[in-house]
């Protein structure tokens, strides 16, 4: 008890990354979770076929890589990029066949033009330069290859990894990784500016409220894109910030978020 009590004076003033930490540790196993959901149905839509070599942007522990294990599908050269180096080193020895590239995605660097499928699961907004990756993967796709991304971090969620969002300022606002609230429409939108925009829906969970009746939401936008067939440069680059900074004051987070520079 004594021992508790020391420990609590230390955490006091770091009290909502003691909050932010497990909630985000259970956010990344929400979305490996859901990963072979999302092949499977990839899969039932004949988006994914066998390929020669598939980017896993954030791979984790290797979730997708058992995932197109069990579905069947052959991967000649499975890339996965994972900064934490615990799970990179969980990956390679449950995958020895896997190239494992232990770093940020923006440090990494691979030939132009030779990934035939980019897997971007529950990440992106953890990415430092979430425009300059998405800009990345477009000059590492192969001519007809394809992106998939989940994304799980929206302005209207109502829960995220099974918990419900009561206080976003708590959970958000001091967290400086979640960037880039977007709502589920303008982020197509958004991906649209650099890729072409396959398919898009939304996975839906439901869960009882814990401190009250009914029920909340935790929504997962999933995206097929392929290579755009347009330049990315000729493309207008739009700023969602306009439209986001209203919410965030609705939230009550716009004294603890940066003044926008007009860029997402």
């Amino acid at each position: 008890m004594r021992a508790t009590r020391k420990l609590a004076i230390f955490l006091k003033p770091y009290w909502r990354w003691a909050v932010l930490a497990p909630l985000l540790m259970a956010l990344e196993v929400t979305m490996d979770l859901l990963q072979p959901i999302l092949i499977a149905r990839i899969v039932d839509q004949g988006v994914l076929r066998d390929s020669q070599l598939l980017l896993d942007v954030g791979a984790g522990i290797g979730v997708l890589r058992d995932a197109l294990r069990a579905q069947r599908i052959g991967v000649e050269r499975y890339v996965a990029v994972e900064p934490v180096h615990e799970n990179a080193t969980h990956l390679k020895t449950a995958h020895p066949d896997a190239v494992v590239l232990h770093g940020e995605f923006g440090d990494i660097s691979l030939p132009p033009a030779s990934c035939d499928y980019v897997f971007v699961c529950g990440v992106d907004y953890l990415l430092r330069d979430l425009r300059g990756a998405l800009a990345k993967i477009v000059g590492l796709l192969a001519p007809g290859g394809s992106v998939v991304i989940q994304r799980n971090v929206f302005l209207d969620q109502q829960g995220l990894a099974g918990m419900e969002i009561v206080d976003a300022k708590a959970m958000f606002a001091s967290n400086p990784l979640v960037r880039n609230w977007f709502h589920t429409e303008q982020y197509v939108e958004f991906l649209a500016q650099f890729f072409d925009v396959v398919k898009a829906w939304t996975t839906v969970q439901t869960y009882p409220r814990p401190l009250g009746t009914g029920e909340f939401r935790s929504s997962t936008l999933n995206v097929v894109c392929r290579a755009p067939a347009t330049p990315p440069p000729t493309r207008a680059v739009r700023s969602y910030v306009s439209q986001t900074w209203p919410r965030l004051r609705e939230l009550g987070l716009v004294d603890d978020v940066p003044v926008p520079s007009g860029r997402d």
